[in-house]
């Protein structure tokens, strides 16, 4: 499914109540930018992509520097192209975030007598 949002209000409650799979957020919302919007996803594990007219040469808050950021307008295969670096990038932090949880976890049982 494919949702449009107008602002970063109506994006943050399509976030909330959707759970997108996957995102693409236009930074300049006119009156507003979509970084708050982009906040929550990245709270919630989901991946997103900006984009912008001003493609990678966008001006990024340090908190989203390492973000995709797609020029628009974009062709087809670069949104998909884009997108799925974006939901592999999001997968390799998943498997990450996985192995230290099972390091920890197997430091700590393998320090406890089993009884």
């Amino acid at each position: 499914m494919i949702e449009w949002r107008r602002n970063d209000a109506g994006a943050l409650e399509a976030v909330e109540n959707s759970r997108p799979t996957v995102a693409m957020l236009d930074i300049n919302l006119g009156d507003s930018t979509s970084y708050l919007v982009a906040d929550k996803l990245s709270e919630q594990g989901i991946p997103y992509l900006f984009a912008s007219g001003y493609g990678e040469q966008a001006q990024l808050p340090e908190r989203h520097k390492d973000s995709l950021v797609l020029q628009k307008p974009g062709t087809l295969e670069n949104v998909a192209r884009t997108f799925d670096l974006s939901c592999r990038r999001a997968r390799h932090e998943i498997r990450s975030l996985l192995r230290t949880i099972m390091r920890t976890a197997a430091s700590k049982w393998s320090s406890r007598p089993f009884v």
